[in-house]
């Protein structure tokens, strides 16, 4: 079940909200208007992790994330790999199963995204 953590704020003119358990992470920027104006899922964590990004600009991109762990001594930083088409079933059945502790708008929103993908 997702849960809100406290998230910095690094873009002035947008609110961001983080809310995470152990499979799945959701990123929400909002307006000064508390209008959504982009997400994104990463989902298939910890092992095979995929993103799923969202804008109200340039639409969906989907993605492998790479880990960037060679070495279990060094941590480096998670990147996107390249664009992949979406694995929709799946990320609509765990978006569903684990998002039940949103808001009921903010969780529908961001299903008629999803289910808008292509």
């Amino acid at each position: 079940m997702l849960k809100e953590y406290p998230s910095s704020q690094r873009e002035p003119k947008l609110r961001r909200r983080w809310f995470s358990d152990d499979s799945l992470d959701l990123i929400v920027w909002f307006n000064a208007r508390r209008e959504i104006r982009a997400f994104q899922i990463c989902y298939g964590k910890p092992y095979e992790e995929h993103a799923v990004a969202w804008s109200a600009e340039s639409g969906f991109f989907h993605s492998r994330i790479d880990d960037g762990e060679e070495n279990p001594g060094k941590n480096k930083t998670p990147v996107f790999g390249r664009e992949l088409p979406p694995l929709k079933d799946r990320l609509l059945g765990e978006f569903r199963t684990r998002s039940q502790s949103l808001s009921p708008l903010l969780s529908r929103f961001i299903l008629e995204k999803l289910e808008s993908m292509e």
